[in-house]
């Protein structure tokens, strides 16, 4: 039996699948690539644990304050995280329309009345998005002068806190607040963040109860 050599017609069929095979396949890897990349541009290139320690190590960048004249109560300091858009996708797995994401701020309060506060509510106003929010403790004594701290996390999860002289006398911490892993566990929470910049919230007093039950502002 005589072997028929091919055909130039077959030999350029092979060389024209054999081309396009390869292109087919550089297509398919550049553009894995380019998700990859697009991925990783997204979440800025970092995983959700090192977001993490970023946001927990990161100080609070101090928010508009508003101490009343005459409130027996003021606020020292009131400090706010921010984000980016791209770390809240890494932290939530969303995006939202805004390039910028701030987180509920840590304010410390001070007695200045001279009596003792059983209760104060605070109240946020995100000017970019014009909402309020509100916090209010339950059950504390503040006596004269002393400090009290409201963590970011206590605006979404209802909790007293007392004064630093009270934390060893009654335990108002809760185990996960006493975690420092766990309490870095509600910065991936999407309740914890805002649209806007520090500069866009204002905090202040809006109410004090004195332990003889009167309060401030006066009914």
């Amino acid at each position: 039996m005589t072997l028929q050599k091919p055909t130039k017609e077959i030999v350029v069929v092979s060389i024209s699948l054999f081309f396009t095979l390869a292109l087919c396949l550089r297509f398919a890897f550049a553009t894995s690539q380019r998700q990859a990349v697009g991925s990783d541009e997204q979440s800025g290139g970092s995983t959700k644990s090192e977001i993490l320690q970023r946001i927990t190590a990161a100080s609070g960048v101090q928010t508009r304050i508003e101490n009343g004249e005459g409130a027996p109560a003021v606020i020292l300091s009131s400090g706010a995280k921010e984000i980016s858009n791209m770390e809240y996708r890494g932290l939530v797995g969303k995006t939202t329309p805004s390039q910028n994401l701030v987180s509920f701020p840590e304010v410390k309060v001070q007695n200045t009345s001279g009596r003792e506060i059983r209760a104060f509510a605070l109240l946020l106003k995100n000017h970019q998005t014009n909402s309020m929010h509100f916090f209010k403790t339950i059950g504390i004594k503040l006596g004269p002068n002393e400090e009290y701290e409201v963590l970011a996390e206590r605006w979404i999860r209802p909790e007293s806190l007392p004064s630093a002289a009270q934390k060893g006398k009654k335990p108002y911490l809760s185990g996960i607040l006493q975690d420092p892993a766990q309490r870095a566990a509600f910065w991936s929470s999407e309740k914890m963040w805002m649209i806007g910049n520090s500069s866009d919230l204002d905090v202040r007093v809006g109410f004090v109860e004195f332990a003889d039950g009167s309060s401030w502002p006066a009914d």
